[in-house]
């Protein structure tokens, strides 16, 4: 899904003639900030550019504890300051580890490594740059 604004037309500014009007412009902007993309993992996996501002979920139906590796950027090449929500739906733990080169921190310390996402909990990554992220988020340790 994509969005293309309208380009601005001083003569004609609420844009009623031929094309969409203002109220159905933030209509069609609307759609893409009150919900996040989102893909499901039953199988541990890797994080890809398309995760970027997304939410990776570990549904109920999958009874096996996950691992999600953060990439180099050399692989997957973020952003700096993306984010990244992983959410752990249940009972099983869901790992997020770092490629070798890549450091995570729990978000609020100096504390670095692998993080766990508790059942019902979601972890927010977050992208500084030079292959270091962030993590934090309720249920992470």
């Amino acid at each position: 899904m994509s969005y293309t604004p309208q380009a601005w037309d001083a003569t004609n500014p609420l844009n009623t003639v031929g094309a969409k009007t203002a109220a159905a412009e933030f209509r069609e902007i609307k759609k893409y900030i009150t919900a996040l993309p989102g893909r499901d993992f039953s199988v541990d996996t890797s994080l890809v550019i398309a995760d970027s501002g997304a939410v990776l979920r570990h549904p109920t139906t999958d009874l096996n504890a996950r691992t999600v590796t953060v990439p180099l950027n050399a692989t997957a090449a973020f952003r700096e300051y993306t984010t990244i929500t992983v959410l752990n739906r249940t009972a099983n733990v869901v790992s997020i580890a770092a490629a070798v080169g890549v450091t995570l921190i729990l978000a609020g310390s100096t504390t670095t490594g692998t993080r766990s996402v508790a059942q019902n909990g979601y972890a927010v990554l977050f992208y500084l740059g030079s292959d270091t992220w962030l993590v934090s988020g309720p249920g992470v340790t």
